[in-house]
C-alpha cells in the first residue's frame, strides 16, 4: 500500500492471494494517507484498525471508498490551485516547476507540502525534471534525476550561509531554513538546482 507507483510485482501478487483487487489496494493506501495525516492532530487508530483489519463479513471497500474520495477531492482541490499558481524555471535545457507552498496551502490541511510536491511532479514529471516547493521555513524537491541532494543543499548553503541551510531531510528531498533568509535560501535553492540539473 505505501507504494504510490511501480508497486513490486511480489506486493501485487500477495495483495491479489489475499483477495484484494487493485482498486481496493487503492483507496486503500488513499484512505491511511488521509488518516495518518490527522493522526498527528487527533487519534485515529481505530479508524485505521478498521480499514486494515475488517472483520470477514465487511467488506473492505466500504469504509475505505468513502474516506478514499475525501482524500481524492482534496488532493485535486489542492493540486487546481498549485497549478494555477506555478511558476516555470528554465535550467539550462531543463525546466522545473516552482510553488510557492506558503502562499498556496494550508499548513494543517491536508495534503502536507510532501504529497503535494510528489502529485505535481507524477503529473508533470513527462514536461519537468523538477518540481520545488517552498515553505516559510523549508523546501522540497523532487525528481527523478540522478542528483546528490546533499551535495545540492549543501552548494546552496554556501551561496546563502545567512540561511543555514540544514540538509537533514535530504533523503526526501527536504532541506530546512531560516524563515528570515527565505529568499536568500530560495535563490540559492533554485541555483544550485540549475547547477545539478543542467
Amino acid at each position: 500500500m505505501s507504494f504510490w507507483a511501480e508497486t513490486p510485482d511480489g506486493y501485487r501478487s500477495a495483495a491479489a492471494d489475499a483477495g484484494y483487487e487493485a482498486e481496493v489496494v487503492a483507496m486503500l493506501r488513499e484512505a491511511v494517507a488521509l488518516e495518518a495525516f490527522y493522526q498527528s492532530y487527533e487519534d485515529k487508530r481505530e479508524l485505521i484498525a478498521d480499514l486494515l483489519f475488517a472483520e470477514e463479513d465487511q467488506d473492505p471497500a466500504a469504509l475505505a471508498g468513502h474516506i478514499s474520495e475525501q482524500f481524492r477531492t482534496r488532493m485535486q482541490t489542492a493540486v487546481e490551485t498549485a497549478e494555477a499558481n506555478l511558476e516555470r524555471h528554465a535550467i539550462g535545457d531543463a525546466t522545473a516547476l516552482v510553488l510557492d507552498t506558503e502562499a498556496y496551502t494550508h499548513r494543517y490541511e491536508f495534503p502536507p507540502d510532501r504529497l503535494l510536491v510528489e502529485e505535481l511532479f507524477r503529473r508533470h514529471r513527462d514536461e519537468v525534471e523538477a518540481v520545488v516547493g517552498f515553505g516559510r521555513d523549508e523546501a522540497r524537491i523532487r525528481t527523478d534525476a540522478e542528483v546528490d541532494l546533499r551535495g545540492l543543499f549543501e552548494a546552496a548553503d554556501q551561496q546563502a550561509p545567512a540561511a543555514a541551510l540544514d540538509a537533514r531531510g535530504a533523503r526526501d528531498g527536504r532541506v530546512e531554513f531560516l524563515a528570515g533568509e527565505r529568499e536568500a535560501a530560495r535563490e540559492a535553492l533554485l541555483e544550485a538546482t540549475a547547477e545539478t540539473l543542467a
